[in-house]
């Protein structure tokens, strides 16, 4: 029987606010150097107008000179690659939000505060029997490759996170701490290959690809409790409110 799966918080919401944060910052520099290219430009755009115009009535031609202008804007007023990670962040959440969807009768929770803490949860949820739950910290890359676990850092392609695992046990235990029932961490890799579909750390830690999040999620044991689930999604709701950081 498919059973509601309740659903606490907006994911990737706190990324997309550093991203949206961190643009209108770089914004003004970019303002700044199109107005230092604007009498280039418009000569530019004047010079390609006047020779198309030889072959093209002038209408045409006005518009056909306005793409070399329309490429050089696009360039100088590009995200920045700090903007660019925070929103592809973003979007790796919410992809990973979608995938915890298909669970049957789970409750989750998405970038929730931390108990005692500045930082947030990308995502917990809490198993049907109420006495358990999962913390995913999404980690998601454009560049692909290959995952693996280099002692406790994760490494992704030829990309190295320090933090990733440090960071996932400790949110993890923060959890722990205030649901006061076990929480399994997991790190949720979006975009990229985790080999045989999962990799353990020695601390009980999983890495598995975000595609098959609930697939692995799904295959946890339990025998659903309403009352205790009731109870333990109550507890959750009390103690990890959503981040507004």
């Amino acid at each position: 029987m498919k059973l509601h799966t309740r659903i606490h918080g907006d994911p990737g919401a706190s990324a997309e606010r550093e991203a949206e944060r961190l643009r209108r910052l770089e914004l003004p520099a970019q303002h700044r150097r199109a107005l230092r290219w604007l009498a280039p430009l418009l000569i530019l755009w004047f010079i390609v107008a006047t020779a198309l115009s030889i072959l093209l009535p002038l209408s045409i031609a006005a518009l056909v000179a306005t793409g070399p202008l329309w490429h050089l804007l696009r360039h100088i007023y590009a995200p920045g690659p700090a903007v660019q990670r925070w929103r592809a962040g973003a979007a790796g959440e919410r992809r990973t939000a979608r995938v915890l969807r298909r669970l049957n009768g789970w409750a989750l929770f998405h970038d929730c505060s931390l108990p005692d803490s500045r930082a947030n949860a990308d995502h917990v949820a809490v198993i049907p029997d109420g006495r358990g739950a999962v913390l995913i910290n999404t980690k998601t890359t454009r560049g692909g490759g290959t995952v693996r676990l280099h002692g406790d850092t994760l490494v992704i392609g030829r990309s190295s996170y320090p933090r990733a695992v440090p960071g996932t046990l400790h949110e993890s235990q923060s959890v722990q701490r205030a649901l006061g029932v076990p929480v399994h961490p997991v790190i949720a890799v979006d975009g990229a290959d985790v080999p045989g579909g999962r990799l353990e750390h020695r601390s009980g830690l999983t890495v598995v690809p975000a595609s098959r999040l609930h697939r692995v999620l799904a295959r946890v044991p339990h025998q659903p409790d309403e009352a205790a689930f009731r109870a333990l999604v109550e507890r959750a709701a009390a103690a990890l409110p959503s981040y507004t950081g």
